[in-house]
């Protein structure tokens, strides 16, 4: 007799992965309270990897009783590999009704699909996962730490950091609060929808930003195109996933900048002891406002453009400047709304050019706590 067909599908894309991937397939495989490892089908799509991963997922599926599926393409893209894993898992005979899209260098707690089947069983279409890079970062940097505290928050850091640093009840310019008023923008690197959903969407797409630079990531344009269609959107702050911090070891001054995930996939392998060393004696030099503008854009305003009803809702974040936000992306809207995700992008950015320092200063009058 055989298995029932699986119930959740995942992809994880990989690219010269081998120091990671298994351990994130087995972190998704031995995921507790889902019927069952034979409920879940993996899709590791790999992308022209130069090392062992490709080997390494192999035996994984050669051990592991949950099905494990190795795609391959020659080019290293995040946006078309996820699109591939999904397209081989709804052109099954009996597609899984749930999906998720994961990284791998990303580790997931056993709890935590079972708690994002719970929301999608509920309604959510989507449910958009909190996530950190593990704390070791914090940790190994206690200049950056502080930095970080003073000037951006305590939004980008793990619970178990909070704790540490003795923090939760202080005040900051941007917490996990932020996200428990507008919601968090999707993660491509843990978040799970309903299949239907990807279908309505029109699943992961190539896209642009106006000036012509790929974007390398699907789950905001993603989630624009859901919020056009009125899906149910949750965020789920418990469990949590942990991902390496290699990319903010290894390219800092274009994750403060925040041009990082413009362009193509970069491949950043290794984390050299040495390297935590390096990051923290360039806390003193690294320029976080351009950060700082990227949570409002990206995690206030992006999501009241998406959602006008955020707006009034969390009206403190906007003092007296309610109206002319609100106004500003009302007419937007009415004249724009086929503008598509680079479009979208390219008003948020006029947005943050025309309200940034007053917002940030209104924001930072609330003093938000972790």
């Amino acid at each position: 007799m055989s298995p029932p067909p699986p119930q959740i599908g995942i992809v994880i894309p990989a690219h010269n992965e081998a120091d990671y991937v298994e351990a994130t397939v087995q972190s998704l495989a031995g995921q507790a309270d889902v019927g069952g490892p034979e409920q879940l089908k993996i899709v590791v799509v790999e992308n022209g990897s130069s090392d062992e991963t490709r080997a390494i997922v192999e035996a994984c599926a050669q051990t592991s009783r949950t099905p494990i599926v190795l795609l391959e393409q020659d080019e290293a893209s995040m946006v078309t590999s996820r699109a591939l894993g999904f397209t081989h898992l709804l052109s099954e005979a009996a597609p899984p009704p749930y999906l998720v899209s994961a990284d791998a260098d990303t580790l997931f707690p056993r709890s935590w699909l079972h708690a994002a089947l719970a929301r999608l069983w509920d309604g959510a279409d989507i449910v958009s996962s909190a996530g950190y890079m593990t704390p070791e970062l914090w940790a190994r940097c206690p200049r950056l730490t502080q930095r970080y505290l003073r000037e951006i928050g305590t939004i980008f850091f793990d619970p178990l950091t909070i704790d540490r640093l003795g923090v939760r009840d202080e005040p900051f310019l941007f917490t996990e609060e932020v996200f428990r008023d507008f919601g968090r923008p999707v993660s491509d690197a843990g978040f799970a929808m309903t299949s239907e959903c990807y279908r309505r969407v029109g699943g992961f797409q190539r896209h642009r930003y106006a000036d012509g630079a790929a974007m390398a990531a699907v789950g905001w344009p993603f989630l624009m195109k859901a919020d056009t269609l009125r899906l149910r959107t949750e965020y789920m702050g418990q469990p949590y996933w942990s991902t390496s911090p290699r990319r903010l070891l290894q390219e800092p001054a274009a994750l403060f900048d925040t041009s990082a995930y413009r362009g193509a996939i970069t491949a950043f392998r290794s984390e050299a002891d040495d390297e935590f060393q390096v990051l923290d004696r360039m806390a003193a030099d690294l320029e976080l406002r351009p950060l700082r503008e990227y949570c409002l854009k990206y995690y206030v305003l992006q999501r009241c453009v998406g959602r006008p009803e955020l707006l009034r809702k969390n009206d403190r974040y906007f003092g007296t400047l309610l109206p002319h936000v609100e106004r500003s992306i009302l007419s937007w809207r009415t004249a724009q709304m086929d503008a598509g995700p680079g479009g979208t992008f390219a008003f948020l950015d006029e947005l943050c050019r025309q309200y940034a320092g007053r917002l940030l200063d209104q924001i930072r009058s609330l003093r938000l706590t972790a």
